[in-house]
């Protein structure tokens, strides 16, 4: 709809249209090398009209809970209260919470709420934005694997190993 209102000359229509595209799909773009300047135009007019969470992508990774971080990274088209959480089946942890606008960076050091490590299984990163009167919503699966880590108890405790005395130098 938003290309045939443009292409009859009716900008309002056309960038109404555009506006219900981007909410059901927030990180729908348009190929300008393909598409006319006239209806790039309509369409980053309506860009700037929503209030929506674009491109949530987390890079897949290891990490040690705790002392590692999991990046995460979204766009908002305006300045809002954003509140990250990690919803998982054991618990939840709470990412960020703070004022942003524009390309979010935030990271995830793997514990939930109560200092544990997260559990193996599907959990669900959620973020909320409002502004003003304005909220949206956007989630993405996450699957943690819980795997071993190496530790100096561990490695201590393994057949053959020895304690060596300390040397001092008088």
């Amino acid at each position: 709809l938003g290309f045939a209102y443009g292409a009859l000359d009716s900008a309002r229509q056309s960038t109404e249209a555009f506006k219900q595209l981007l909410f059901l799909n927030p990180d729908r773009e348009l190929d300008a090398s393909r598409i006319s300047p006239k209806i790039t135009n309509l369409f980053a007019l309506a860009l700037g009209q929503v209030f929506v969470i674009r491109h949530l992508a987390v890079d897949s990774g290891s990490l040690v809970a705790g002392s590692g971080a999991l990046p995460i990274r979204f766009v908002l088209t305006r300045s809002a209260r954003v509140r990250t959480r990690i919803v998982g089946p054991n618990g939840e942890a709470l990412v960020d919470s703070s004022l942003g606008d524009g390309s979010m960076r935030l990271t995830w050091n793997g514990l939930l709420r109560d200092g544990r490590p997260a559990p193996t299984g599907e959990h669900r990163l959620v973020i909320e934005a409002s502004s003003g009167r304005d909220s949206f919503a956007a989630s993405l699966p996450l699957r943690v694997v819980a795997g071993f880590a190496d530790t100096l108890p561990q490695l201590t405790s393994l057949p053959g190993y020895q304690l060596l005395p300390e040397v001092e130098t008088p």
